[in-house]
């Protein structure tokens, strides 16, 4: 023969590793089957996984949109709260405002009771105007159709006094850009 022993074995070894290739491609082919099933169950987890994560996502939208609505609605409510106690505050102060305007017409002759008054009348005055609040409505000075709701008209001959405020029935008042009017009565010049 034309081949040395070392040929001969190499040539063995390479007719023993064809003669194994059939079962090594089936070990193979089964290994790749084994992985191809693993491969599976671990798509189906990722998609159970995904799922979930999908439906976690989910729920937590739907929890904060309703926190956010239940927020919103606790505010408004506080809002409102707030608004209607403003509202009941500026009402106390307009009655207390109110009896005052009716006390000095009563001691308007009672000259010692009168000064006490006016300076009692003046301080409470001063602590309204840094709680933001201006009482509106002083007799003798200009009808403002804006800040003044005239009830009543007096006919005058002067005519430094027409259009002038006469007499306040109730005071108003401004607070945060809200007014109610004053009411009053206003001098009107008689024609000539």
């Amino acid at each position: 023969m034309f081949f040395g022993k070392n040929e001969r074995e190499a040539l063995s070894g390479i007719q023993k590793s064809c003669q194994d290739f059939p079962r090594l491609m089936e070990e193979t082919g089964n290994r790749i089957d084994a992985l191809e099933k693993t491969a599976g169950k671990h798509d189906v987890v990722l998609e159970d996984l995904s799922d979930t994560l999908s439906e976690l996502r989910e729920q937590e939208e739907n929890a904060l949109e309703s926190l956010h609505r239940e927020v919103a609605a606790l505010r408004e409510e506080r809002l409102s709260m707030e608004q209607d106690q403003e509202e009941k505050l500026l009402e106390l102060l307009m009655e207390y405002e109110n009896h005052l305007l009716m006390l000095e017409a009563l001691l308007s002759d009672k000259e010692g009771w009168k000064e006490q008054f006016v300076k009692i009348h003046e301080r409470i005055r001063q602590k309204c105007l840094p709680a933001g609040v201006t009482i509106l409505g002083e007799a003798g000075e200009p009808v403002d159709y804006g800040l003044h709701e005239v009830i009543d008209v007096r006919k005058t001959s002067d005519p430094e006094l027409d259009r002038h405020v006469a007499q306040v029935y109730e005071r108003g008042i401004l607070y945060k850009g809200h007014i109610r009017k004053a009411r009053i009565s206003a001098w009107k010049e008689e024609e000539k």
